[in-house]
Formats: structure tokens, C-alpha cells, sequence
């Protein structure tokens, strides 16, 4: 049996039924008069099921490499997200004051940090995600900026320059 302990979260893991090792674990947390949160507390049978704790994904994934299943882990949808909203109020037309230097390098120390919380696991549909949504806010931002009408709408595929090397 293994326990990953942050804080007040925790994950029991372990082979068989799992009724025993969080029996165990109520009255452990017991000692120090603590309780387990029942409403929160469940059972889950991986690979069949996915766990999401502390913004990762836990459950079963398709390799694409070799189309066999593995069991593994990769970021959550939920912190997807909150990277993309970050990146939207990052470069959103209430900050047009920055110059395309300083707005770069704020997104690649956005971009890098988030990087560094999500390496574990399988990253790189996230991390592509991730970039392409930069990309694409930092041509909004930089089209806006500049006042240059949108070719062929936000989709257009970015033209190299120095600002848009993310």
C-alpha cells in the first residue's frame, strides 16, 4: 500500500479491495482527532475509471506509438483550461500597453512555469495545446496592437518574426 499525502489530500493506493487500506486510514486520522471527508471520499478502480487530483489525470491512455493501452498519468482538463484563461488575460485588449518584447517574455515565463508543474506523465497534447493557443492569442494581441486588419481570420497560419517565436 502506498499513500501520497498533500496536505489534507490523499490517494491510497493498492492492489485488490480498497475497503481495508481506508478502513486503516480512518483510524489513523483518528489519533489526531481528523476526519475523512465522506462527501469527497470514493473508491475508484483504475485502469477502468480516471482520478483527477491535484491537476493531473489518472486512467487509462491509447498509445499512439504502439495503439496498445497504457495506465499513466497526463494533465487534467481543469487545468488546461485555467492555463488557456490565464493566457486570454494575459494578452486581452485591456493590456496594450506592454511592448511585443516584455509580452513575449511575460507568456514564455507563463508558458515555462506551467511547463514545469505539468512534466509528469504524458505532456505533449497538453503542451501543444498550450502553444498553439499562445500563438494564437499573441497574433490576436499583436494584430490588435498594431491595428492591422486580421488576414483570413484568427486561423491563419503565423508568418515567422521575432515576436512570434513562442
Amino acid at each position: 500500500m502506498a499513500t501520497v499525502n498533500c496536505a489534507d489530500n490523499f490517494v491510497i493506493c493498492c492492489r485488490g479491495s480498497g475497503a481495508l487500506p481506508l478502513a486503516a486510514k480512518r483510524r489513523m486520522m483518528a489519533g489526531p482527532k481528523l476526519t475523512v471527508n465522506e462527501a469527497k471520499t470514493r473508491l475508484v478502480r483504475l485502469p477502468d475509471e480516471t482520478l483527477d487530483f491535484l491537476g493531473y489525470t489518472f486512467g487509462r491512455y491509447w498509445s499512439r506509438r504502439t495503439g496498445r493501452s497504457c495506465t499513466g498519468v497526463w494533465p487534467s482538463k481543469k487545468a488546461i483550461a485555467h492555463l488557456v484563461r490565464a493566457i486570454g488575460e494575459r494578452n486581452g485588449r485591456a493590456t496594450m500597453g506592454p511592448t511585443v518584447s516584455e509580452e513575449v517574455a511575460t507568456l514564455n515565463r507563463l508558458l515555462e512555469g506551467w511547463a514545469n508543474d505539468f512534466r509528469l506523465g504524458w505532456v505533449s497534447p497538453a503542451h501543444r495545446a498550450a502553444a498553439a493557443q499562445a500563438r494564437r492569442r499573441l497574433r490576436q494581441w499583436l494584430y490588435a496592437k498594431h491595428s492591422v486588419p486580421k488576414p483570413g481570420g484568427y486561423n491563419t497560419p503565423c508568418t515567422p518574426c521575432v515576436a512570434c517565436r513562442v
